[in-house]
C-alpha cells in the first residue's frame, strides 16, 4: 500500500484535543522504516498520510502522531493523555515496541511508558 500526501482516510483527531500542544514524544525500538509502521496503524484502522519524503503522519480520534526517521524512529504528536499507554498497545498491536514520555501543557513531563 502507498501511502500518499493525501491520505487514507480513516479517523480523525477529536476537536477537543486539538488545543494540545504535541504531548508524546517516544521512539519505537528496532524499527527503521517509517513508511512501513504507518501502513501497520493502517491496517489497525488509522488514517495515515505522507507529510514529507521521508515522513509520516497516523491519527485516530484520540491520537495523531508524526514519524521521523531517525536512529531510533522516533514520534512525536498528541494523545488524549489518559490513552497513552493505550498508543503503546496499539504499537505492540502493530509489531512493535515504543516508549513514550508525556508531557503537559506547561512542558513538564508527566509520565514515562514503556
Amino acid at each position: 500500500m502507498d501511502i500518499t500526501t493525501e491520505g487514507t482516510g480513516g479517523p480523525k483527531l477529536d476537536e477537543r484535543l486539538l488545543g494540545l500542544n504535541n504531548n508524546i514524544y517516544g521512539d519505537v525500538v528496532g524499527a527503521t522504516d517509517p513508511a512501513e509502521v504507518a501502513r501497520a496503524f493502517v491496517s489497525l484502522g488509522w488514517a495515515a498520510r505522507r507529510s514529507a519524503d521521508d515522513e509520516f503522519e497516523v491519527e485516530h480520534t484520540w491520537a495523531e502522531l508524526t514519524i521521523i526517521p531517525i536512529t531510533p524512529l522516533n514520534f512525536s504528536g498528541v494523545v488524549d493523555p489518559p490513552r497513552a499507554q493505550e498508543l503503546l498497545e496499539v504499537f505492540q498491536a502493530a509489531g512493535y515496541q515504543a516508549r513514550a514520555e508525556i508531557y503537559d501543557q506547561s512542558g513538564k513531563c508527566v509520565a514515562v511508558h514503556e
